[in-house]
């Protein structure tokens, strides 16, 4: 943000970045939870938000990676709200599996 305008081009190259990730998490999720017979939970559910009427019956589809990170000891919670590990920061991503 300069002068309080978002530079789109850099937006852009974010988001595509964003979904790439999203994709590559959802991709092995699916393959780890497939050979050990888990369910896998997506990186993001933003597809999800559309389809559902109510915000109470979203809750019951979906799991917070960030609670599951903590429980995993992967990091604690920040100031900012996202999971900060000592080694990576709060840059990280996470898809779940639940077995």
């Amino acid at each position: 943000i300069v002068d309080g305008k978002v530079d789109k081009a850099r937006w852009n190259e974010y988001a595509r970045e964003y979904e790439e990730i999203n994709g590559q998490l959802d991709s092995i999720a699916r393959n780890v939870a497939e050979t050990f017979g888990g369910v896998p939970v997506p990186a993001t559910l933003g597809g999800l938000v559309g389809k559902v009427a109510k915000v109470e019956d979203y809750y019951p589809l979906t799991i917070s990676h960030r609670v599951v990170a903590e429980h995993a000891g992967l990091g604690w919670r920040g100031k900012n709200g996202l999971v900060v590990n000592e080694r990576y920061g709060c840059a990280l991503r996470f898809a779940s599996i639940i077995t």
